[in-house]
């Protein structure tokens, strides 16, 4: 079972929320957006009186407190492009990636910080923050008022702290 879940909608979801999962990056739609399976919970429900559990999850996020540019705006689609791919290089393939779930957006996805290592997670030195610090994303509520110089192909530390 594959579907996806809007978690906002089921009244269940706000256990989730503050909670740190140990994380694989799956997808990344854009420098702010991204899809993640976990172990760490699973669904159980019932359907025609046959129970079922679902393991792992997947679930989209958006990386609270950072604003990246949009893929579907003209203007900044070159921008867009750089900063996910920029964002595909550190986290897919990542193999100690955790997220700190901490609510949930207008569209139903999750909020929540990244983290490239535990040392970072136990640090509280998100790769949300990280992005804000080298210019390579705006604080959210900030607007692209000018050229980001950074290059997607440069490499990302695993230990951000």
């Amino acid at each position: 079972v594959n579907e996806f879940v809007n978690w906002k909608k089921m009244k269940w979801s706000n256990v989730f929320c503050g909670k740190t999962l140990k994380v694989t990056c799956v997808n990344v739609y854009d420098g702010d957006t991204c899809t993640f399976t976990t172990d760490d919970i699973s669904v159980r429900f019932k359907c025609d009186d046959e129970a079922y559990e679902c393991q792992p999850i997947e679930f989209k996020l958006r990386m609270a407190d950072i604003n990246t540019a949009e893929l579907r705006t003209g203007n900044e689609q070159e921008l867009a492009r750089e900063q996910r791919d920029y964002v595909r290089a550190a986290l897919i393939g990542c193999t100690t990636l955790y997220v700190r779930l901490r609510g949930f957006d207008k569209y139903g996805r999750f909020l929540g910080y990244v983290y490239l290592n535990e040392s970072d997670m136990l640090a509280d030195h998100s790769f949300n923050a990280y992005m804000i610090e080298q210019d390579i994303c705006k604080k959210y509520g900030e607007w692209y008022v000018y050229r980001l110089s950074f290059s997607a192909t440069s490499s990302v530390s695993t230990n951000i702290v």
